[in-house]
């Protein structure tokens, strides 16, 4: 679903500030529109009153403006005269007193930017994908189950909150140069000895995240805050980070490049040669340990080069993509690896763009889009609370335009789809199928159109992600932020 906002240029809302439009508190006030417009039609000057009292400036710069502002005239003020004239021209056209017109406009509205609508979004509960702003208005798309909470629930949300790890407060990055956040207030609490995961598109911001929490970026703005087992003088040391680019160094062995990565955190002799004979097991590289690792297959550099963000003993591991263009095997081998750490009490944070990882991993899974994340939960939670179904008819008849309207107006119908004969129905709840498609049916046979039931399409993490940004989960940026600075 959209909705707009009002939005005036730059030029027209520095001039509806200087004159009391818009007041300190930026509210817009309308009808002060209005009464300027008729005031100058007589005589310019008898404005000055009013905006002196608007304003509460003094008498000479406000008669200095608005005269400059009469000799100029910019544009701007031009077009919106004519908007207003259009206004009341169409009022006299069909009969409409212009003066109800007036007593009808609200004394003062609101006027957001786009921080201020996003914050109005969040307040109510909303779930936006999209914010565009033009010249005229801003335009929002956000979900119709928007309505609902969208703070995790159960067991998981309550240990995530009192034995939390991680925690971020309004995360922001802008890089040098950009116009759009790469990490957009970004709110994520990441409980101790659990898979949090997030899941997103290329360029949705999860690199960009996990390098502010290791300490490779620093926030434009926002918090990150550690709990207090955590020795903040020694983080580095305590958390281990395993990039999507391969950090190896292909001329040496694999035990070479745990040795060197091992020396880096002043590991002694004795207890690194141990540290890295257990890595090389724990990965299934031992027999491969005084190999090139460039002859490696992508699959085995992959598995060493979590073996080499392990090195340090970290409490908390960060996982950027690790299974991006390996094979099956080595996938199932890191996955087995990654539920090995969590049950030796390791904290996870892994993100992904492949939903069949999030789901089988990930005690909790935020979606990120954006530089936002859209919704957060346990995979399984997502999807029921804001999981769509799909009711798929064939239409054997042609149907009236009566038919489709009476469709829409069946509670819990989320949207409404008809190519050639297929008719498909977006449904809200799993519990009301049953009574929509009844109703369905009898709708049919009250406009005379023959339906048959072909399936009905459960949701899941994939089909989430694309009802709520619109966007398929392995969509790509093609100049994402993250690809132009990595």
């Amino acid at each position: 679903l959209f909705i707009s906002f009002y939005q005036m240029t730059p030029v027209l809302e520095k001039i509806y500030k200087k004159i009391g439009v818009i007041d300190s508190k930026n509210q817009y006030h309308m009808k002060r529109i209005f009464d300027i417009d008729k005031m100058s039609r007589k005589n310019p000057l008898t404005c000055i009153s009013p905006i002196k009292k608007w304003t509460n400036k003094k008498l000479l710069p406000i008669f200095l403006y608005w005269t400059k502002l009469g000799l100029t005239l910019p544009k701007e003020l031009k077009e919106e005269r004519k908007k207003t004239e259009l206004m009341f021209d169409t009022a006299k056209k069909n009969n409409i007193d212009v003066n109800d017109i007036y007593e009808s406009i609200p004394d003062s509205l609101p006027y957001r930017e786009v921080p201020e609508i996003k914050k109005l979004l969040k307040d109510l509960g909303y779930i936006y994908s999209e914010i565009n702003k033009y010249n005229d208005c801003i335009i929002v798309k956000f979900h119709k189950s928007g309505s609902f909470n969208l703070s995790m629930d159960g067991q998981q949300n309550q240990r995530n909150k009192k034995n939390w790890i991680i925690k971020t407060e309004n995360l922001c990055k802008k890089y040098y140069g950009s116009k759009i956040y790469a990490v957009d207030s970004v709110n994520i609490t990441i409980g101790e000895g659990t898979i949090f995961g997030l899941l997103g598109p290329n360029g949705a911001g999860k690199t960009t995240t996990l390098s502010m929490l290791c300490g490779l970026l620093d926030p434009t703005s926002g918090n990150i805050n550690f709990s207090k087992k955590i020795d903040k003088k020694n983080i580095q040391k305590i958390i281990g980070y395993v990039p999507q680019e391969l950090a190896l160094y292909p001329r040496l062995t694999a035990k070479e490049n745990l040795i060197f990565f091992g020396k880096l955190y002043d590991i002694n002799s004795k207890e690194l040669q141990k540290r890295v004979n257990e890595l090389l097991s724990l990965v299934g590289l031992k027999d491969r340990a005084n190999d090139l690792v460039k002859n490696y297959s992508n699959g085995m550099m992959r598995r060493l080069n979590i073996a080499i963000g392990l090195i340090n003993k970290p409490d908390i591991i960060l996982l950027d993509e690790p299974t991006v263009g390996i094979d099956p095997q080595s996938r199932n081998c890191i996955f087995e690896l990654v539920l090995n750490l969590k049950n030796q009490g390791v904290t996870i944070l892994y993100t992904t763009h492949y939903m069949e990882e999030a789901a089988r991993l990930c005690d909790v899974l935020a979606i990120m889009d954006h530089g936002r994340i859209v919704v957060e939960g346990s995979p399984k939670e997502l999807v029921q609370k804001y999981g769509f179904y799909s009711i798929n008819f064939k239409i054997a008849s042609k149907y009236p335009k009566v038919f489709v309207e009476s469709l829409l107006r069946v509670q819990s119908v989320f949207d409404i789809s008809i190519i050639d004969d297929n008719l498909m129905i977006i449904s809200e709840s799993k519990k009301n199928n049953m009574e929509i498609i009844e109703k369905i049916k009898n709708i049919s046979k009250k406009n005379n159109v023959n339906l048959s039931l072909t399936n009905v399409i459960e949701p899941n993490l994939e089909s989430l992600f694309l009802d709520l940004t619109g966007r398929n989960l392995r969509d790509t940026v093609e100049e994402s932020v993250e690809e132009r600075i990595h």
